[in-house]
């Protein structure tokens, strides 16, 4: 049960007039009140020119409470003598609780920023600490700047210790100035939460919307007809509204899921995602329904070229390199398809579409990785790595490998030292590798080659039979993404289950902070750069 609340209120500061004495109303005093007493009875004095001897007596008779007017008359001709502070100090000590100091200098430094605006939190407690003037527990701006530094949010303090922003924080030797930029920093903060958090929301709409249609779309009928099983197939349907394609069907959605297509250009095997599409929209004109046989058709058009798998060399005797080269005769990536003859002489490689960042891109990009269990380093191709601006680094000794099925039966040796530190993730967020060393090669027809490092220290377990590369830990298969199945004539009524809707706003929300949490920091890095130049020219106007 909480306290009864007191009816005595509290006093006030008032000033009648200004060629008189500020007024200390009737009521309990606290130590914000006692200070804007005494220092509108110091602003006072000077104003007025008066002696200290008379001091305390003028301003004693300001005072309107019956219990402080008792007090004073009580030991009156000994009060008039002090001095206004001293007089001051000694009301504090009689109407305030004791150790006041104390428990308001732990108030202070026990305060922590928390989701309060940084400006409203340091006024308020640097106000407090101005109470605390002249007594033992004052606290200078050197502790201040100690206490602030240590109880800001935490995003703010990341930012503090930035590499962009600590040496500017640091080179700033006057407090207010300190604060002032640590304000600054703390807006673009809340302005980032706040550009997060919306984008997050209209995220989480637009797959609530998107679900909504699917399920109205698939909503069962109530005619005769409703009972009776559909025997037929589903047909797509061509038929055009005006100058638009057609409305996207469930078939066509599952197809292009299947072969990584994007929704936008409705194209299979791509590079992008629906947010970055360079295609754009189909042409109504030329726009063909997507089904199984035009996918294959254009499969077989598009694929031509073959890559060839990196092999181990080992320098066994530094007399005769050639001779010591171990190579493992590696299977080409036919592209065509199995052999429909008696005896299978060829298989299509198995390739992983992932995600890959970079400082220089935007959002994610898509990628097409050969899974190569006989390779035994991991590479990546010379575009891709000018693509993403990754930073490059140098091994100390060089790796030398050459490449199969090269003509002649030896290929030619090449040696290897430059590399990138490489890190993907899957389409639909649920894998995140470890970061591995990748080679990079200008010869490389694909955008990386996984090998076995990357499948070693990720516990990847490939299966040739089943096609599969699935990770040990979680059982997730690299090359079989969960794609949701079209919903059928019993299910469709139904619509998500509840699971696959969290599901997916999760996935989409993912998605969404990570472009977001991308693009801040480039903004960042810009914002830095620009006011570090317009500090440069300052300086340089300065000294002209």
């Amino acid at each position: 049960m909480p306290p009864p609340k007191s009816d005595v209120p509290l006093a006030k500061v008032e000033f009648p007039k200004d060629t008189q004495p500020p007024v200390l109303t009737a009521g309990d005093v606290s130590p914000e009140i006692l200070y804007r007493w005494e220092h509108a009875a110091k602003r006072h004095f000077r104003r007025v020119a008066l002696a200290e001897e008379i001091q305390t007596a003028t301003i004693t008779s300001r005072m309107e409470d019956p219990r402080m007017e008792n007090w004073y008359n009580s030991n009156q001709l000994t009060y008039d003598a002090l001095l206004f502070s001293v007089f001051m100090q000694l009301v504090r000590d009689t109407y305030l609780e004791k150790d006041w100091d104390i428990f308001l200098c732990d108030e202070i430094l026990g305060s922590q920023q928390g989701q309060r605006p940084f400006w409203d939190w340091v006024t308020d407690i640097r106000n407090k600490a101005v109470y605390l003037t002249d007594t033992p527990q004052a606290l200078d701006e050197r502790r201040l700047r100690e206490h602030v530094s240590a109880s800001v949010h935490p995003e703010l303090k990341r930012l503090m210790i930035s590499q962009h922003n600590s040496p500017h924080l640091h080179g700033l030797g006057i407090f207010e100035q300190w604060l002032q930029a640590l304000k600054h920093l703390d807006k673009e903060r809340c302005e980032n939460e706040a550009l997060v958090k919306e984008s997050i929301k209209q995220a989480i709409a637009k797959v609530r919307a998107s679900q909504s249609r699917t399920s109205g779309a698939a909503a069962p009928t109530t005619t005769s007809n409703a009972a009776k099983p559909n025997t037929q197939k589903h047909v797509l349907s061509t038929t055009f509204v005006g100058n638009k394609v057609p409305k996207m069907s469930d078939e066509e959605r599952r197809l292009l899921s299947k072969h990584n297509g994007c929704y936008k250009c409705r194209q299979v095997e791509q590079n992008h995602l629906l947010p970055n599409c360079p295609n754009g929209f189909p042409d109504p004109k030329t726009f063909t329904p997507v089904t199984e046989a035009n996918i294959a058709e254009k499969l077989r058009a598009e694929r031509a070229g073959k890559v060839a798998a990196v092999t181990s060399v080992e320098d066994t005797e530094e007399d005769d390199k050639e001779n010591h080269i171990t190579a493992a005769v590696l299977p080409s990536s036919v592209l065509e398809g199995p052999d429909t003859d008696k005896y299978v002489f060829t298989i299509p490689n198995m390739f992983w579409h992932c995600l890959v960042d970079g400082p220089l891109v935007n959002t994610p990009l898509r990628i097409r990785a050969l899974v190569d269990d006989g390779s035994h380093i991991v590479m990546i191709s010379q575009e891709l790595v000018k693509q993403l601006g990754l930073r490059v680094r140098t091994r100390p000794t060089p790796l030398p490998s050459r490449r199969a099925m090269e003509a002649g039966g030896s290929g030619e040796v090449t040696y290897h030292q430059e590399y990138v530190r490489l890190r993907l993730k899957s389409l639909d967020s649920r894998f995140f590798s470890q970061t591995v060393n990748a080679f990079i090669d200008s010869g490389c027809s694909t955008d990386v080659i996984l090998g076995l490092p990357f499948l070693k220290i990720n516990k990847v377990v490939v299966d040739s039979d089943e096609r599969t590369a699935i990770v040990k830990p979680t059982g997730y298969d690299l090359l079989t993404p969960c794609v949701p199945a079209p919903p059928s004539a019993t299910s469709a009524s139904y619509g998500l289950s509840p699971k696959q809707k969290r599901v997916n706003v999760m996935a989409a929300t993912m998605t969404m902070v990570e472009k977001l949490r991308s693009r801040l920091v480039r903004q960042r890095e810009i914002v830095f750069v620009n006011a570090r130049n317009s500090m440069i020219q300052r300086r340089r106007f300065v000294v002209g």
